[in-house]
């Protein structure tokens, strides 16, 4: 057992830590990956939501919490849209939970 898993089994606080900071980089990744898709920058970024630069560097870099208001807005921004799923935390496999209309549960 290396020393992540062993400091996640040692609370349930440290496993909400592990989960947050989990989503904000799967969050985070997702705008770099869309950003640099359409080409843009940062500057470009902050000018389509009328903010500075150095406040989505805040964003981006986990420093300052995205809403989801902001998340939305930066969606818009680049002509994209949010797809929120919520998957069983043993799910092994991200199709198991995914698809449109109601939360499914996983294959058993």
């Amino acid at each position: 057992m290396n020393s992540i898993d062993q400091w996640l089994e040692e609370s349930e606080d440290n496993r909400k830590v592990y989960a947050q900071e989990g989503l904000i980089l799967d969050v985070t990744e997702s705008i770099w990956e869309a950003l640099e898709r359409r080409g843009w920058n940062k500057k470009a970024l902050a000018d389509g939501l009328g903010t500075s630069r150095a406040h989505v560097t805040q964003l981006l870099d986990g420093s300052r919490n995205m809403t989801l208001r902001t998340l939305s807005d930066i969606a818009f921004s680049l002509h994209m849209r949010v797809d929120v799923r919520l998957c069983d935390e043993n799910a092994t496999n991200a199709w198991e939970d995914a698809g449109p209309g109601p939360l499914r549960r996983p294959f058993s």
